[in-house]
């Protein structure tokens, strides 16, 4: 994997924090204490720090959990700040690294919590979309950028298990440091007439019965002939993004019979929502959307 260098600026993605295990605090490792192993920098190595996060989860060791889910945090969060951006912006990002650290760790907490004791229980990861670096321009000057390239790489987490419906999958973005992969947020984007995104959090995360309330344009999916023929019935669960102004796009199939999901896809698509405002600005929301298909209806 190679590492993909990006100024960024620090940006609080916004999480539902459902009773976390564990805040994260800077880790030092008590005598005796479970030590969280060194991954190399790869997928894999990404992949290996998660299985082992679950693994320990699965203990419902307090302590244990404690050590292995702060090995996710920058271990000196100031000295690395100040080590790469310029000092008068050191004071501020050391201040607001933890909010944006403990946000995250807190929905990574949150996921295993609830889910972690399901059968085949576990977090698959893949890479995600690494933003390039800024333009030179004079509206990204004003942004808090490192003094030099640094590497961050950006990871897709999804939660699987044998049976039930999990939590939708989530991007995160991550530096390696001290043979780890530390979390430093999620939401990242460096292009100047993007800079209103940078600002202030831009996509909220929803349940679906939270959105339905919402939603003010509806298209009834078309029943395939297939699955009509073969009494298929059921609930389709897609995962969605509905766009500032209330369209719904990046639609994913997280559960349903495969004979209902193409039509599930197509109605969605024609669905509208009002906007979703956040502070007074408008902002895109990460949801799941059931579509039900029931015969004789």
């Amino acid at each position: 994997m190679q590492r993909n260098p990006a100024r960024f600026l620090f940006v609080l993605f916004v999480f539902p924090l459902f009773a976390p295990r564990a805040m994260a605090q800077d880790f030092q490792a008590a005598p005796g204490a479970f030590v969280p192993a060194q991954v190399p920098y790869s997928t894999e190595g990404f992949q290996a720090q998660i299985d082992e996060l679950v693994r320990i989860a699965k203990l419902h060791d307090d302590a244990s959990w404690s050590a292995a889910l702060n090995a996710f945090s920058l271990p000196n969060p100031a000295a690395w700040i100040e080590a790469n951006f310029a000092s008068a912006n050191v004071a501020k990002l050391t201040e607001d690294y933890p909010k944006v650290r403990d946000g995250h760790l807190a929905h990574l907490s949150s996921v295993l919590g609830h889910n972690v004791d399901t059968p085949g229980f576990s977090i698959k990861v893949e890479p995600s979309r690494t933003p390039a670096p800024p333009s030179d321009t004079a509206t990204d000057s004003s942004l808090p950028l490192p003094v030099h390239p640094v590497a961050v790489q950006n990871f897709r987490l999804t939660p699987v298990a044998d049976s039930g419906t999990m939590p939708p999958s989530w991007v995160s973005s991550f530096v390696y440091v001290d043979d780890r992969f530390r979390i430093v947020g999620g939401t990242y984007s460096f292009w100047a007439e993007e800079l209103q995104r940078m600002l202030q959090p831009t996509r909220v995360r929803f349940g679906g019965t939270v959105q339905s309330a919402r939603l003010i344009h509806k298209v009834a999916p078309k029943y395939p002939k297939e699955a009509r023929k073969k009494h298929v019935e059921g609930v389709v669960r897609l995962h969605a993004i509905i766009g500032k102004d209330g369209s719904v796009h990046d639609i994913e199939m997280v559960s349903g019979d495969p004979l209902l999901i193409d039509a599930a896809i197509k109605a969605v698509r024609q669905w509208r929502y009002a906007t979703t405002t956040l502070n007074g600005m408008p902002v895109e929301v990460s949801t799941t959307i059931d579509v039900i298909f029931k015969l004789n209806q």
